[in-house]
C-alpha cells in the first residue's frame, strides 16, 4: 500500500514476494512487514543518517528502478528509504 499525503509518502509492504517467502521466519529478519519511506534525494538522506551513526549500507539502484538503502529498526522492522525514478541521475 503506498499512502500520500501532500508531499510525505510511506508504503507499506510484506518482508517478502509470495514467491519468495522462507518457510519459517528467519532469527536475522523475524519481521514480515516493510515500511517504505519516500525521499527526494535519497543520498542526502543516506549522508544525514549515517552521520547520526546509523548503519546502512550505500544506496543502489533497485531492479524495480527505484534508488533505495534500507535499515531496521530496534524493534527489528525493516525501513527503506527510496526515491523515484525521475528523480534518480
Amino acid at each position: 500500500m503506498w499512502l500520500r499525503f501532500g508531499q510525505a509518502e510511506i508504503m507499506l509492504n510484506t518482508q517478502y514476494d509470495s514467491n519468495e517467502r522462507p518457510p519459517t521466519p528467519s532469527e536475522k529478519t523475524p519481521r514480515d512487514a516493510v515500511f517504505y519511506v519516500g525521499c527526494s534525494d535519497v543520498e542526502q538522506a543516506y549522508k544525514e543518517l549515517t552521520k547520526r551513526g546509523l548503519q546502512a549500507q550505500s544506496p543502489k539502484v533497485a531492479p524495480y528502478g527505484l534508488k533505495i538503502f534500507s535499515v531496521e529498526d530496534p524493534d527489528g522492522y525493516t525501513i527503506v528509504f527510496q526515491e523515484a525514478p525521475s528523480q534518480v541521475v
